[in-house]
């Protein structure tokens, strides 16, 4: 057989072989140890998807928070309107209840008043009858019906003005007329017991004492006809 001048061959084409895989893996460590120049630049410069990516998510962190602050705002307003209302209400039958009471004082005072009065009345008509001087007495029961008069015209313009706060009490002016108008009825109010204390003060010391004067003169008359 002929096979000696095919060996050369064949070994040569071996090597030939064995070295083009050789270069092809160099070529490819090549390839792997040196990044592309572009990569490297953005990953010197720290710009990229990566960067963008972060700003975009910032600002959609941003809108969230901006989102949230806006949801409390709008809860706080909610839970302070709810609030408002029910302190409306409160105040409202508040005042509603005080002005049951003051109306019942009202007319507790002028039967009261009344009742005086007419007793008054009737003391003088009966000393009078008996032939005593019930001059003073007369004019002094005409200043204290008067005082009672005015009393009862202060006490009813205070009810009108008690009731014009419940108008009041939830409307938009309500924090300032509301105010406004409360303090005012306190004033009345504080008027009212004055005016109250002089009439009784009034009666203990003027009608009383008159009354009193004219007891004395029926006794030192009566004693006087005894004597006789």
């Amino acid at each position: 057989m002929k096979l000696k001048p095919i060996l050369p061959i064949l070994f040569l084409s071996l090597v030939i072989l064995f070295n083009g895989v050789v270069s092809a893996e160099e070529e490819n460590e090549d390839t792997r140890e040196v990044p592309n120049r572009d990569t490297t630049e953005r990953l010197r410069s720290g710009s990229g998807p990566r960067r963008e990516d972060r700003e975009e998510n910032e600002k959609l962190r941003e809108q969230q928070k901006e989102e949230n602050e806006k949801l409390r705002e709008t809860k706080k307003e909610e839970i302070k309107a709810t609030n408002l209302e029910k302190r409306c209400e409160k105040v409202g039958e508040l005042v509603t209840k005080r002005i049951e009471i003051f109306e019942k004082t009202k007319t507790n005072h002028a039967e009261n008043y009344d009742k005086l009065s007419t007793r008054l009345a009737d003391i003088v008509a009966k000393l009078t009858a008996k032939g005593f001087d019930t001059t003073k007495l007369t004019t002094d029961i005409s200043t204290l019906n008067t005082m009672v008069s005015e009393y009862k015209a202060k006490y009813a313009l205070f009810v009108t003005e008690l009731k014009a706060t419940q108008t009041l009490v939830c409307t938009a002016e309500a924090p300032v007329s509301y105010k406004e108008k409360l303090d005012q009825s306190k004033e009345m109010l504080q008027e009212l017991r004055t005016m109250r204390e002089e009439i009784r003060n009034f009666y203990l010391t003027v009608i009383r004492e008159d009354i009193k004067v004219i007891r004395q003169q029926a006794e030192e008359k009566i004693e006087t006809e005894g004597n006789e």
